[in-house]
């Protein structure tokens, strides 16, 4: 079904080349088709070629996209930038590098703050926006404002399950922080349901468990934890500690020397 799409876009685009030869439609148009199926080096060739025949401040956001698709991460921060400036009440230039500055190759999240603030001001129902902003603020410490942030989430209409989830992590977090294990609990467990595949959740869980004495469940939510983040010695060693707790002296020699192992290689989390 979504083959049979791209060939019309295909279609499309050749005869838009035919009607507007010297347009950049065609090429701005090939460079989108080029991105969403992929084609990182293609995409920036097109988009680059409909920059030179129209400045045309969408084609800058779009090349910028390009670019980090391709790890040109420089390129992709300038013409973003541009796009922002060309498009000063456009919300979209802001929160990509946010979420540029937020990633864990940066982790710049004072620089991240003040572009998703403003994402957020041009387009306050956006989830994505509000959701790193909050996160950006917790990673500072301003665990009230993270909070606020992270609940109002919860307030827009829940067309992206996705974030209003992690917005429940967020705030199972900060509860956890801020040593509220009632209410983190609550949250943890809807965003674990909700967000299976996030480790964060089951670490969440593991932790609360374990503080309630609950070894059984603190030790399945730290196995989930394993599994999903193989590199995680945290979890090895909080495994190793609760087998010991439970008697099963067999299982505890064997994961301190997984989490030995492990370590050499990843250093203790």
């Amino acid at each position: 079904m979504l083959a049979d799409q791209f060939d019309s876009a295909r279609t499309a685009l050749k005869i838009l080349v035919q009607k507007s030869p010297n347009s950049g439609q065609a090429e701005y148009w090939a460079g989108l088709l080029a991105l969403r199926t992929g084609h990182a080096d293609d995409a920036v060739r097109y988009l680059r070629a409909s920059q030179k025949m129209v400045d045309n401040p969408y084609t800058d956001e779009a090349l910028a996209l390009a670019y980090y698709s391709a790890r040109q991460f420089k390129l992709f921060v300038a013409s973003m930038s541009r796009a922002s400036q060309n498009l000063p009440d456009n919300f979209a230039p802001y929160y990509y590098l946010g979420r540029y500055y937020v990633s864990v190759e940066v982790a710049d999240f004072q620089q991240a703050e003040t572009l998703l603030t403003k994402a957020v001001k041009f387009s306050p129902q956006d989830a994505r926006s509000l959701y790193y902003l909050a996160l950006c603020q917790e990673s500072q410490g301003d665990l009230e404002r993270a909070e606020t942030n992270y609940k109002l989430v919860f307030s827009l209409p829940k067309s992206n399950t996705r974030y209003f989830a992690l917005a429940e992590l967020g705030v199972a977090h900060v509860d956890l922080s801020t040593n509220r294990g009632t209410e983190a609990l609550a949250y943890a467990q809807k965003a674990a349901a909700a967000l299976p595949e996030e480790a964060e959740g089951h670490t969440i869980l593991a932790k609360l468990y374990t503080t309630a004495g609950d070894t059984q469940m603190a030790i399945r939510e730290w196995k989930a934890t394993e599994s999903l983040d193989p590199t995680n010695t945290s979890a090895l060693y909080n495994l190793y500690r609760l087998y010991l707790k439970s008697g099963d002296e067999t299982l505890a020699k064997e994961t301190l020397q997984q989490y030995k192992a492990l370590s050499k290689l990843y250093g203790s989390s």
